[in-house]
C-alpha cells in the first residue's frame, strides 16, 4: 500500500472552529487568559492534545502555570514567561497541562510569521527556532506581546473598523519586530557555541528517522547509513536526550500510527499496512506495548 504523511493540521482545519478568530485565513487567534474558557476547548481547537505535523506557523505564550510539548521528539518543559515557536513541517504534541495555565495562541499561514524579517535575520530566526523552539521571554516582555495580541483581536473582530488590513500588517510587524530582537539577543549569547560530534549525530539520526520509519523499525539500518555501529549510535543518543535509539524510533512509528488512527479515515488494519507491519496482529501487539492499549481501545478513549 502506499504509504500516507502523518495527519497534518493547517488552516483548513480550523475553518469553523468556535471561539477562535480566523481573519481570512491569514491569522488565527485564540486565548484562555481571564475568561472562563475550557482550556480542553482551545487545545482541541488549535490541535494541541494530538500528535500533529503542522503547515503553518504558531507561537504559544505561557503567560501563567505550565505544560509539557514534545517537539520532534524532544520533551520540553514550559513555565510562564516562555514561549513555544512551532515552524511548518514540524511534529509536534502537548503533552500535559497544569489546571491554571493561561495560553495566548496565535497561528500564522504558512511562513507569514517570518515574511516581516529581513534577510540578514531570517537564517538566525529559522534556525534558533528549529534547534530550540522554547523561548524564556522577560516578564515585560510578554505583557507587551498580549497587549499586541489584544488591540489586534479587537480591531479584527469590531465589525464597524474597516482598515483591518492594514491594522494586520502594522500589528504583526511589531510582533515580529520584537521577536527579532529576542533572537538576536539569543544569537550573540550563542556565539561561541559549538555543536559537538554527539549532537550532529543525534540530529542526523532524527532526520534519518523522520524519513526510513515506516520501514525500517531496527537500529542497524540507521547505524549503518550513519557507518558507525548500533551500540555506538544507541549510547550517542543516550548521552543527547536520555532515551536509547530504538525508543526514539518506536516514538516515531506510535507518533505515526496514534495520529492515522485518530483522523478516523482509517481502519486499523489499513494502518498497521501503512506502516509496513506485516499484519493488523502484529501492529496490534506493538502497539499495545508501547501504549498500554489496543489500536481500537485508542480510538474509543479519544472519542470520548
Amino acid at each position: 500500500m502506499k504509504k500516507r504523511n502523518i495527519e497534518v493540521f493547517n488552516f483548513s482545519s480550523m475553518r469553523g472552529t468556535p471561539q477562535v478568530v480566523n481573519y481570512k485565513d491569514k491569522l488565527i487567534l485564540g486565548d484562555n487568559v481571564g475568561k472562563k474558557l475550557d482550556l480542553d476547548t482551545i487545545t482541541r481547537s488549535f490541535n494541541l492534545l494530538y500528535p500533529t505535523k503542522t503547515q503553518c506557523t504558531i507561537t504559544l505564550l505561557c503567560l501563567k502555570g505550565s505544560m509539557k510539548v514534545r517537539i520532534n521528539f524532544t520533551d520540553y518543559d514550559v513555565t510562564a514567561f516562555n514561549e513555544v515557536i512551532i515552524i511548518p513541517n514540524t511534529l509536534s504534541q502537548v503533552l500535559s497541562m497544569s489546571e491554571d495555565v493561561e495560553l495566548v495562541v496565535l497561528m500564522f499561514s504558512d511562513a507569514s510569521f517570518f515574511s516581516f524579517t529581513p534577510v540578514s535575520d531570517l537564517a538566525n530566526m529559522y534556525n534558533h527556532t528549529q534547534n530550540c523552539p522554547v523561548l524564556s521571554i522577560p516578564p515585560d516582555k510578554c505583557a507587551f506581546l498580549f497587549e499586541i495580541y489584544t488591540l489586534l483581536r479587537n480591531d479584527i473582530t469590531n465589525a464597524d473598523f474597516t482598515q483591518k488590513d492594514e491594522v494586520l500588517q502594522g500589528y504583526l510587524q511589531v510582533y515580529v519586530a520584537h521577536h527579532r530582537h529576542l533572537f538576536s539577543s539569543y544569537a550573540k549569547s550563542d556565539e561561541h557555541v559549538v555543536t559537538d560530534r554527539r549532537t550532529q549525530i543525534y540530529l542526523q539520526f532524527i532526520s534519518l528517522v523522520n524519513e526510513h520509519y515506516s520501514q525500517h523499525r531496527d537500529v542497524k539500518f540507521y547505524a549503518t547509513e550513519m557507518n558507525i555501529s548500533p551500540k555506538y549510535l544507541s549510547q550517542v543518543v543516550y548521552s543527547v536526550i536520555g532515551k536509547y535509539s530504538l525508543d526514539i524510533i518506536k516514538e516515531r512509528v506510535i507518533f505515526e500510527a496514534k495520529a492515522l488512527l485518530k483522523s478516523r479515515k482509517y481502519t486499523v488494519q489499513e494502518v498497521a499496512y501503512m506502516l509496513n507491519f506485516a499484519n493488523p496482529s502484529f501492529f496490534g501487539r506493538y502497539f499495545l506495548a508501547e501504549t498500554r492499549c489496543t489500536p481500537r481501545q485508542y480510538m474509543k478513549k479519544d472519542m470520548v
